[in-house]
């Protein structure tokens, strides 16, 4: 048996400060999960790094009230929606976070078949989702699921806003 511990990379806590401007947006964030419980709403965490994502995720954990399940998309995954839905029947949910769109190979058939059935997240999803995407994953949907993309809130994480303003 292999221990899987032992392979993965050996990390450490960081303790430095979240930049103001990420706290401010994770708080954002938390406030739109908190103020849309019981009804969906689709929340996009647009964050380029995967480090300060990483930080940012557990950050938000912390100041949101509503607990948030997370799911981690595999590389193999099909269809968003069904993946979504066969996860809340196993285990009813108040709030869901999805990362890892950037690791799925056919993130454009993804996307196109998520703007198809869009309209079924409302109708069957009674919670708030957040997806966590980079620059390549908002152009996607811009470009291939320009419903979808209109329904969003997009909230910013990044240390200095002002760039990601010029950007």
């Amino acid at each position: 048996m292999v221990n899987l511990s032992s392979l993965a990379p050996k990390t450490t806590v960081d303790r430095t400060p979240m930049p103001s401007a990420v706290r401010n947006s994770l708080q954002e964030i938390a406030r739109s999960i908190e103020w849309s419980e019981g009804e969906f709403s689709l929340i996009l965490a647009h964050c380029n790094s995967y480090y300060l994502r990483e930080k940012a995720v557990r950050e938000l954990r912390q100041l949101c009230h509503v607990p948030i399940r997370e799911i981690v998309l595999n590389r193999s995954v099909e269809f968003l929606y069904a993946t979504l839905q066969e996860e809340v029947k196993r285990k009813p949910t108040q709030a869901v976070e999805i990362r890892g769109f950037e690791a799925v190979p056919e993130l454009d058939r993804l996307l196109m078949m998520t703007n198809f059935v869009f309209g079924e997240f409302y109708q069957n999803f009674h919670f708030p989702l957040v997806w966590w995407v980079d620059d390549a994953t908002v152009r996607k949907l811009i470009r291939l699921a320009p419903d979808l993309y209109s329904r969003t809130t997009i909230i910013e994480l990044t240390a200095n806003r002002e760039s990601a303003a010029v950007a």
